[in-house]
């Protein structure tokens, strides 16, 4: 290793120069306070830009000054660990069923259910440990099953099976009943034996939403590596796709909702268009519905669970509403941490 070595005529003029260089910065800084901004600082605008993850506004200080202050993200309620959940390095937007190829740097929760290695449906991080998936997805309950996270595609490229997470426990909802999947409480969580890595740009968490959120009419975003096609034996994921494939779809009102599921159990939200086109379908379920809130946060507020067909006109697709079974969620995280 080289090693640079500075004589003490060399060593003067460095700190002459460095301490230039620090009332030059500090000239930069003047040290008040905005005063629409108490946590910012009025600066010379001319001579430097506000630092990342700081925002300008141009009043609040005095002639040729203006106010750098922190950008300042209020997480939701529940938030596990110190990760910054439902925040992605690309914030894309999308246009699955009639949606398009995304990246999993998009939506770095999104990951793949797996049964012999094989993809079955889809599913959520909400913690380093914790899938949040539908339950239709894991009622077998058995240890063939595992999860793929952090890849755009459904299957381990080479080199890469530190991706696929062995799964410890799987925890179902109580009320559930296999014999009638459309009976509500399609919801399951899946612990992992060994954690995610949060924080970077291929996996992260998602935020749960809090009780009041209300995203009616959002156009918000399904993510998978379903059918493409509604396929002619509905058991069928032969048209599945190998890519993540995200697409949109505004969510209906509560009255809308009621009255197409007729009868069927009230925890489900419903989305999709009148005319169709784009949709969720096999191989789907147990991905998240996420939306963005006006911060920039998402939030997954449903669990695609089912519907009628792909993308047919005049049906909507059905989710498991995840503000539902928040407590639900909590407790058997805590449970069993």
């Amino acid at each position: 290793m080289r090693l640079l070595s500075l004589d003490m005529p060399t060593i003067s003029v460095f700190v002459v120069y460095v301490s230039l260089l620090i009332q030059t910065a500090e000239s930069k800084f003047h040290g008040d306070a905005c005063s629409t901004r108490p946590n910012g600082t009025c600066t010379d605008m001319s001579e430097y830009y506000c630092p990342a993850g700081s925002k300008l506004e141009r009043r609040g200080c005095g002639k040729g000054l203006s106010c750098c202050y922190p950008i300042v993200v209020k997480q939701p309620k529940f938030v596990y660990g110190n990760t910054q959940c439902g925040v992605t390095s690309r914030n894309w937007d999308a246009r699955i069923i009639g949606g398009e190829l995304a990246y999993i740097s998009q939506y770095p929760w999104t990951v793949t259910v797996e049964q012999f290695g094989q993809p079955v449906c889809g599913g959520s991080i909400i913690a380093d440990k914790w899938i949040l998936t539908a339950a239709h997805c894991v009622e077998e309950h058995d240890s063939t099953y595992s999860v793929l996270a952090g890849t755009s595609y459904s299957w381990i490229k080479f080199g890469s099976y530190r991706k696929r997470y062995q799964i410890s426990s799987i925890h179902i909802v109580d009320g559930y009943n296999a014999d009638q999947p459309l009976a509500g409480y399609d919801i399951a969580l899946i612990k992992l034996r060994r954690r995610i890595s949060l924080g970077g740009t291929l996996t992260r968490s998602v935020c749960l939403p809090d009780r009041d959120d209300d995203f009616t009419d959002h156009s918000c975003v399904i993510t998978g590596w379903g059918n493409t096609v509604e396929p002619e034996n509905p058991e069928t994921t032969e048209f599945g796709s190998t890519r993540l494939r995200a697409a949109t779809l505004p969510i209906v009102s509560r009255a809308k909702c009621t009255e197409y599921l007729e009868g069927k159990h009230q925890d489900y939200i419903c989305a999709g268009y009148k005319s169709g086109g784009e949709d969720a379908c096999q191989g789907d379920s147990g991905g998240p519905l996420v939306c963005k809130g006006s911060d920039g946060i998402w939030k997954q507020v449903g669990v695609i669970s089912s519907g009628n067909g792909c993308g047919r006109a005049g049906e909507l697709a059905m989710f498991t509403s995840v503000s539902k079974y928040s407590s639900w969620i909590h407790e058997t995280i805590k449970a069993n941490s």
